[in-house]
Formats: C-alpha cells, sequence, structure tokens
C-alpha cells in the first residue's frame, strides 16, 4: 500500500492498528491451508522439503542415541518383558492349536489375565512402572525436552531457508505459497519458540494425572464392573466354545480352517496373510479414507496365492502346479532368505491364522455389543445404532460360519475387483447419516434445523468411529506384538552400500504398538494444558493455541513415534534407522492432524471432577452426588433432550465469557419448547423482548428495552445493566433469559468456592420472545409481577429459542452463586452475583460411566421432571 493514500486515508491506520495478532494468524493461516486444499500438487513440493528436514533430524538423532542404542532396547525388553511373557506362555498353552474353541478358551485365559491386572492397578504400582520408564528414556536414552526444543528449532530453520531458495526456481503460485509459508514459519520462530512451555512430565506428575483422569469417570466403581463384565465375557466365550464344538461343518468348528483344509468351494481366504498384506503395496494410499485393505486368497485350483488389489492388478504371490496349495507352503512363509519373508519364531503359522479368524470375528461381535448397550442406554440413538448391529452382527456371523469376511466374499461372488469394497465401507457411514435425523428439529426454521443436525450427525459418528477404533486397536495390538515377537533373524540392517536386507518383514509391522504410544502421547499432552488454555480453536483471546497446535503437539508426536519406534525394536530384536526417521515423521504429522479432535475428544468436560475454578481463586468442593441433587432436567417427564455442550464446552462454555460459563449444559430443545423449572425458587429477573432467531444488534437491544421499559419494575436492570466506558457502551446481556432463586437451600449443593454455603441462581437462556410473560400470563400473573413471583418444579417458566449468541436452538442454563451473605430482594443486578458459574448436577444423570449426576457432551437424556400448572 502507498504512503500516499494512507496519510489521505488515516481511517486505514486505524483499522490496522485494531488488528488482533492472534486472529491475524489464524486468517493467515486459514487462508494458506486453504490454498494448498485447493492445490494439492503443491504437496509435492512441500513434502520433500519437510521429508529431508527430518531425515536431517534422524542423523542427528542417530548419532547421539545409537551408542545408548542396546542398553536401552535391553531395558526397554526388560520394561514389556511381562506383556512378552505371559504370550510366551500363551504360545505354549496354543502349541499347534487349530480349532475355534480351543482358541476361545485361550482367549477366555486372556480374559482371566486382564481381569487379575485390573484388579491390582494402584497408584504405587502404576508410579513405580511409570518411574522405570522416565528413567529409560531420559537417563539411558538422554531424551530431554531441551534436546526436542532445539532439535525442533532446527527443523523449522532448515524448512524455512529451503522454502525461500525453492520458491525462486518455481512458478508464481506455488512459489506465492512457499514464501507464505516460510513467513509463517519465520513468525512461529520469532513468537513461539520464546512461550516454549516446559512440560512437567515427571512420573508422580503423569501418575496423578492418569489417577486423576481414572476418578474421573468412576474408575473404582468401573473397575468392579468391568471385572464383572469381562468375567461374563469368559463365561460368554466358554459358551459360544462349546456352540463351535457343535458347528460341523462350519468352517468355525472344531475342524483346521488353517493352511490347506480350509472350505474347498472356489477361492479361499487366508486371514493371517490378509492382515500381513493388507496395506503393505498401498503405500500412500492407505491413508484414503474407506481404503479397501488388499486381500489374499488361494484360488480354487489351488495353484496360486493371489493378492487381491484395490485399484491396482492382481499380484500372484507364489504358485504351483500340483493343486494342493495353502497359504504356510509359499516361501514368503517358510523361508528366511528373501526380503519379502515373515518368520514363526514363538507362534505358529496355523495359530497365528485361527487366531486372526476368531478375534476378526469377535472384534465384529464386540462392535455390535457396544452398539447394542449404547442403544439400551440412551432414550434415543435407535435409528443409528440398529442398523450398525445388524451390519456387524451379519459380518460376524460370515465370518464365523462362512469363508471370509462379508465385504471380500460378496465381492469375489460378484466378480468384483477389490475396490468394489468401497461399496461396503460406505456402509456404516450412511447409517450414521440416516440415523442423524432421529431427534432433529421439526419446529425451528432451516437453517437453524441444519446446525443442529450437525451436532446430532457429528456425535453419532464419534460414537460409531470410536466403537470401531477401540474393538480393532485390541486385534491389531495382540496381531502386531506377535508378529514382531515372532521375528527372527539378525537385528542390524546389513552394511555396504547397495545391500539388500534380508531381515524378516515382521519388524515393519509394528503399527498398532506405535499407534498406542502416539496415543498415550497425545492424551498426555491434553491433560498437561492448562484447563484455561482450552476453548474454540481460533477464539481471538486463546493465542495459547498456536502453541500447542503448531509448536508443542508436532513435537508430542515425535517423541511418540520415536519411543514406540524403540518399543517395536525391543519386542523384535531389530533395529532400522531409517524406520525411526519415517516415525517421528509420521508421528508429526498425526499429532498435528489430529489435534484439535484429540482435545475435543479428552478435554471437553474435563473439570477436574467440579473442582475447576477458572477465576483461579480457590477450587470448587467438586461435583455433588446426584442421588440428592435438588435439579431435574429443565423438560417434561418422559421426554428426552440431547445434551450439545456440557461443563467445560469447547465452543462457548470456557473462560473466555464475561461469566465463565464452565458449568452449563446445553440442551437441544426445539423452538418454542417448554422449559420447566428445574428447582423450585423465586423469579428475581427476566428479559424476553429480543426478536426471535437474532443475535441482537446494539439497535435491537436498545429497541427491546425501549419496547420492554413501561413493564420493567423499578430497579430491574436484566438485559438493560449497561457498562459504560468513555467512548462505548455495551450491553451486558444479549438475550432473552429468566433467572430463579432457590429459596431452600440444600447444603451439598449450593456450595461456592473453597466450599463455602451461598444461595444460589439458575439462569435459563437463550429464550423465545414474549415467551416468559405468556407462560406467567398462563397462570394469571402480569407482565410487572412476574419478578418476585415464586415458582415449583415442573411449572413452565420460558419457551426454548435462538436468541443471543447461540449456534441452534436450545436452552442454555448455569448456576450462579450470591456474593452476598443476605442476598438482597428481587429484581437481583449482575453486582450481587459471582463471575463465574458453579457446580450442579441432575437426579437423572446415571451413567454407566462417569460421574453420577454430571450430564455429558453429545448424549441423550430422559427426564424425570413432573409438569405441574
Amino acid at each position: 500500500m502507498a504512503l500516499g493514500p494512507l496519510l489521505l486515508q488515516p481511517q486505514k491506520l486505524d483499522r490496522l492498528a485494531s488488528i488482533d495478532p492472534a486472529q491475524a494468524f489464524a486468517d493467515d493461516l486459514v487462508a494458506l491451508l486453504h490454498q494448498i486444499a485447493l492445490n494439492p500438487d503443491h504437496l509435492e513440493v512441500l513434502r520433500p522439503i519437510f521429508q529431508r528436514a527430518f531425515e536431517t533430524m534422524g542423523d542427528r538423532l542417530r548419532e547421539r542415541f545409537e551408542p545408548r542404542l542396546p542398553r536401552v532396547l535391553q531395558e526397554l525388553e526388560s520394561f514389556v518383558s511381562p506383556v512378552l511373557e505371559r504370550s510366551r506362555a500363551l504360545a505354549q498353552q496354543a502349541g499347534e492349536l487349530d480349532s475355534a474353541p480351543e482358541v476361545l478358551d485361550l482367549i477366555g485365559e486372556v480374559l482371566d489375565s486382564a481381569i487379575t491386572t485390573l484388579r491390582d492397578l494402584s497408584e504405587p504400582s502404576l508410579r513405580t512402572q511409570l518411574q522405570r520408564f522416565h528413567s529409560i528414556v531420559t537417563d539411558t536414552l538422554g531424551l530431554r525436552q531441551d534436546l526436542i526444543k532445539d532439535e525442533l528449532r532446527q527443523v523449522v530453520a532448515t524448512v524455512r531457508r529451503e522454502l525461500i531458495a525453492t520458491a525462486i526456481t518455481l512458478a508464481p503460485r506455488p512459489a506465492s505459497i512457499c514464501f507464505a509459508l516460510a513467513a509463517l514459519l519465520g513468525r512461529i520462530e520469532r513468537e513461539l519458540f520464546a512461550q516454549w512451555p516446559t512440560l512437567d512430565i515427571a512420573p508422580d506428575r503423569i501418575t496423578q494425572l492418569i489417577m486423576s483422569a481414572l476418578r474421573e469417570i468412576g474408575f473404582e466403581e468401573l473397575r468392579v464392573q468391568l471385572t464383572c463384565l469381562l468375567g461374563k465375557a469368559r463365561a460368554a466365550l466358554g459358551g459360544v466354545a462349546a456352540l463351535a464344538d457343535l458347528a460341523t461343518p462350519s468352517a468355525f468348528g472344531p475342524h483346521s480352517v488353517g493352511a490347506a483344509q480350509a472350505v474347498n468351494s472356489g477361492d479361499t481366504y487366508c486371514w493371517y496373510a490378509s492382515w500381513l498384506y493388507a496395506t503393505k503395496r498401498q503405500g500412500g494410499l492407505s491413508f484414503v479414507p474407506g481404503m479397501p485393505a488388499d486381500e489374499v486368497w488361494v484360488t480354487a485350483d489351488r495353484n496360486q496365492l493371489v493378492l487381491r488389489r484395490a485399484f491396482n492388478e492382481d499380484e500372484v504371490l507364489h504358485e504351483v502346479s500340483t493343486g494342493n496349495l495353502s497359504w504356510d507352503q509359499a516361501p514368503q512363509f517358510t523361508s528366511g532368505s528373501s526380503p519379502e519373508c515373515f518368520t514363526f519364531g514363538v507362534f505358529s503359522r496355523g495359530f497365528m491364522e485361527i487366531w486372526t479368524r476368531v478375534m476378526a470375528t469377535l472384534v465384529e461381535a464386540a462392535k455390535a455389543i457396544m452398539h447394542t448397550v449404547a442403544c439400551a442406554t440412551s432414550p434415543k440413538e435407535y435409528a443409528v445404532n440398529i442398523p450398525l448391529i445388524l451390519w456387524n452382527l451379519t459380518k460376524t456371523l460370515t465370518m464365523a460360519f462362512g469363508e471370509a469376511p462379508l465385504p471380500g466374499l460378496l465381492g469375489r461372488n460378484a466378480g468384483w475387483g477389490q475396490g468394489g469394497q468401497y461399496l461396503f465401507s460406505v456402509i456404516p457411514w450412511l447409517a450414521v447419516f440416516g440415523g442423524s435425523f432421529e431427534g432433529i428439529h421439526s419446529k425451528a426454521n432451516g437453517g437453524n434445523t441444519f446446525l443442529q443436525w450437525l451436532t446430532l450427525i457429528g456425535g453419532d459418528a464419534l460414537n460409531a468411529y470410536s466403537f470401531h477404533g477401540i474393538a480393532s486397536t485390541v486385534h491389531d495390538a495382540f496381531l502386531s506384538v506377535w508378529t514382531l515377537m515372532n521375528s527372527t533373524g539378525p537385528a542390524a540392517p546389513p552394511e555396504g552400500e547397495g545391500a539388500v536386507d534380508m531381515r524378516p518383514q515382521n519388524r515393519v509391522h509394528g503399527d498398532a504398538v506405535i499407534g498406542l504410544f502416539l496415543t498415550g502421547a497425545s492424551w498426555l499432552l491434553t491433560k498437561l494444558i492448562p484447563r484455561q488454555h482450552y476453548a474454540f480453536p481460533f477464539h481471538p483471546e486463546n493465542g495459547w493455541f498456536y502453541l500447542w497446535w503448531l509448536l508443542v503437539s508436532p513435537v508430542v508426536g515425535c517423541v511418540g513415534g520415536m519411543l514406540g519406534t524403540f518399543a517395536v525394536w525391543a519386542i523384535s530384536r531389530t533395529f532400522d534407522w531409517k524406520q525411526l526417521g519415517e516415525q517421528i515423521g509420521f508421528g508429526a504429522l498425526r499429532s498435528f492432524l489430529t489435534f484439535i479432535l484429540v482435545q475435543y475428544s479428552f478435554m471437553e468436560g474435563d473439570t477436574d471432577g467440579g473442582k475447576y475454578n477458572p477465576t483461579g481463586t480457590a477450587a470448587f468442593a467438586g461435583y455433588p452426588a446426584g442421588s440428592s441433587s435438588p435439579y431435574k432436567l429443565p423438560y417434561e417427564r418422559g421426554v428426552s433432550s440431547y445434551v450439545g455442550q456440557a461443563n467445560q464446552g469447547m465452543f462457548s462454555h470456557m473462560r473466555f465469557n464475561r461469566v465463565p460459563q464452565i458449568y452449563g449444559y446445553d440442551f437441544a430443545m426445539d423452538s418454542g419448547d417448554e422449559v420447566l423449572c428445574c428447582r423450585a425458587g423465586t423469579v428475581v429477573d427476566y428479559f424476553d423482548w429480543l426478536p426471535d432467531d437474532t443475535e441482537p444488534s446494539f439497535d435491537q437491544i436498545t429497541a427491546a428495552i425501549t419496547a420492554a421499559t413501561p413493564t420493567l419494575v423499578p430497579g430491574q436492570t436484566g438485559i438493560a445493566e449497561i457498562e459504560t466506558t468513555a467512548t462505548t457502551t455495551t450491553y451486558l446481556w444479549n438475550w432473552n433469559f429468566i433467572m430463579i432463586r432457590h429459596d431452600a437451600s440444600v447444603a451439598e449443593h449450593d456450595k461456592a468456592d473453597a466450599g463455602a454455603a451461598v444461595t444460589t441462581f439458575a439462569v435459563y437462556g437463550h429464550g423465545r420472545q414474549g415467551s416468559i410473560r405468556a407462560a406467567f400470563a398462563a397462570r394469571g400473573v402480569a407482565a410487572n409481577a412476574i419478578i418476585g413471583t415464586a415458582v415449583q418444579q415442573g411449572q413452565v417458566i420460558m419457551g426454548a429459542g435462538d436468541v443471543g449468541t447461540s449456534f441452534h436452538n436450545h436452552l442454555h442454563m448455569h448456576v450462579l452463586g450470591s456474593t452476598a451473605t443476605t442476598p438482597a430482594a428481587p429484581p437481583v443486578t449482575a453486582s450481587q452475583l459471582t463471575q463465574y458459574t458453579l457446580p450442579f448436577v441432575f437426579t437423572e444423570a446415571r451413567p454407566a460411566i462417569g460421574r453420577d449426576g454430571v450430564l455429558r457432551n453429545l448424549t441423550w437424556y430422559r427426564s424425570d421432571n413432573e409438569k405441574v400448572t
């Protein structure tokens, strides 16, 4: 911009001066990501630059860590020895087991072991193990926070220099992307590195965080429930095994389903080989959502072992002319003399085959069970869970009594290529999409209804993804650990230029193990981030978000990938420095891309058991018991409502509000739905003159106050309460609301910070225009007499609306305390109330997991509040 126009138009300088730095950073970042997304070819320019920088970092780390590696791997192997020893004992029990009933009995033994571990878990034992692991990482390996900070600084500086050097040689569009990214990295160097936080990762601190998280979900009670549940699962497996004994001629019966004895009609699916080759040839395509896994089949004439590829030609892995081929006879699985080979040092081929099949079957059954439990414990969500129950049960039965996973079997019989399985990957998401319309609003306007539907489909998708992820992770973790344990041969790669690495491919199947470390590292990061930094990612006051996202999350991913890789090396007794570099880079990328979702998953609702006080003053006493709560849900008995956002919510229930609404609940009530009083008391303030479905402007608020003035009682401020400076006037409220003082004190539930007794006030917000006056008029109370009127629990007090700062039609509710020992008579002003919300719970909330009485986000709740007139 030229200097002359600026001098002639100084208002432009004023606008520049008012730009919020954090918001400008967000705008630049979003614009850059948008440009890259619109032109994926730019990634081909950027990827090698980042790859070289991380490879260089890997070389530096190798030089530092290589002398320490033998001792590190020895100590790590000793650290994980309980798991390895139990696995070896399991292998001895398994021997040459090749029948499903016997494997089911073995899985029962695993459950017994899990029950024992659960019973023995305690804070001292956890602390001891964490201290041991911490010593391996910091003392033996020498991995410290300052080292990681310095390494990342070098990576950022290297990438920035290469971007600038590369941009000079490029066409204008990709060059502009490089320059923009270089500028962004420069800002990160200047501003974020200076604020690098020192994370408290001492074993005592991590133990405290883990035990606190376990207490948050009611672990002591949950431990008893899980022990009982696992015991029932153990008994159920015994029944399944007995049924399987009777299931001849089923493939899931007592005869072998491994090697050459599988069903002889048509091609034969190879379970364990398919797991090994699922993504082996896919490269980057394996990260495409819904990408079908490659599968290994023996042809009907039993002459070929074929890898069926997704969107590629089928590939013959091995061929014979005798007509009696089985997967475990192929040289890939019998000989250690080729770069493609797999070895079986602890667990036999037959056992791995039958285990893979049985576990894959149980995984689908587990998904069906989890959706059944969700269906049984939620007052709604039938439309999404029932189709998924049927789909997973169908896949379970196909695996148990058929020849292959259902998509592969249908694809084979239909003559489709492997890519045709994309059709089946869509089925669960169709169920989520279709089921998400259950509970959708019908009286709100179209835009409002669409936004409410987004919260429904978001919750359904997150649940479905979580159920799938939990079950699949258990399956993959077993196979990953045992495949690594089966590795035999030299530990180190061959030396010399052009040397071919002939070591078994077992070592490359540690992704599930590394994934556990990455997930653990991501969880730990969310617990180390201060609660006051948790808010909507691009909130203009949440500048810390960029530090955690752009700087710390990639570092945590690097460390998770590094430690996971070391664990894989310890289990497989091999190492490969190239693999370490790849996993460090992948860990950084995964952590960066999933940071916001991980934050939402682990930090949403995290209030330290109701002790968190956003003002920094004395902590709250914690959530009281739901069984003694005087609060009932704010809608009629038998009606169910969806809680889109609960306590410590990312979008608005966080500290960046004039009154931090940490302890608030959003009920997705339809337009005009009756809001009932949750707890008896006296009306001390209200306002309902603002127009529906608006976030009112200053002029609209002024007009509403003018219309309300003849009705407002002397001293009533309500929405008219203002904050005036020398230059501006700001309204402190911009919604229709009603406030009710609770006159009958319940000691356990009426506490401020430090546990002091306090009079409490419930605030119900976002009501429809005129709905409060209409509700009281129906009981013969005039508008100017509402203030001071007593209301009973269950009486209608308002109609739900979408007035104010609101995502969609809903009721927002929170509770405030009085700042005076004896509250003033109504009307009550903001200065007489606490500048923070108080923890409160509902008697109807009885979650299977979590604290009694505390509502959770993305969950349906049925009311027990009897409507009274």
